[in-house]
């Protein structure tokens, strides 16, 4: 016989550790590059203000960060829509997800709703 050896993913193995008031880094460090980062909408017509809101992803303050533990490589490529449109309508609801506040700390957690790694409801 064979012995088939498999790890957890990474964001179901360190997802207890993360905390509020952790800095984006820190939950980088613990859960690694995050699949999907949604920014603030914001809607102006003033050009500097514009041009002031265009910044790099490095700097930028980030809404939330999904990961989905079944997502592979040739899933998200075949569900770029979710990528696209996902931060118009929200973060997937099979997704562990982060959000922070706006100096980059971590001011809620979200696991998965539905799915495999979904947490059963209180009333089941």
């Amino acid at each position: 016989g064979y012995l088939v050896l498999t790890r957890p993913p990474r964001v179901t193995a360190y997802w207890s550790c993360v905390e509020i008031g952790m800095s984006e880094a820190d939950v980088r460090n613990l859960l690694g590059e995050p699949p999907v980062m949604a920014a603030p909408w914001t809607l102006t017509t003033d050009k500097t203000a514009a041009a002031a809101s265009s910044q790099s992803a490095a700097t930028r303050r980030w809404e939330y960060w999904e990961y989905d533990p079944e997502a592979t490589l040739l899933w998200r490529v075949t569900h770029l829509d979710d990528a696209f449109f996902g931060p118009l309508f929200g973060p997937s609801d099979r997704s562990f997800v982060v959000f922070f506040d706006d100096d980059g700390k971590v001011k809620r957690l979200r696991v998965p709703l539905t799915g495999p790694y979904a947490k059963p409801s209180e009333d089941e």
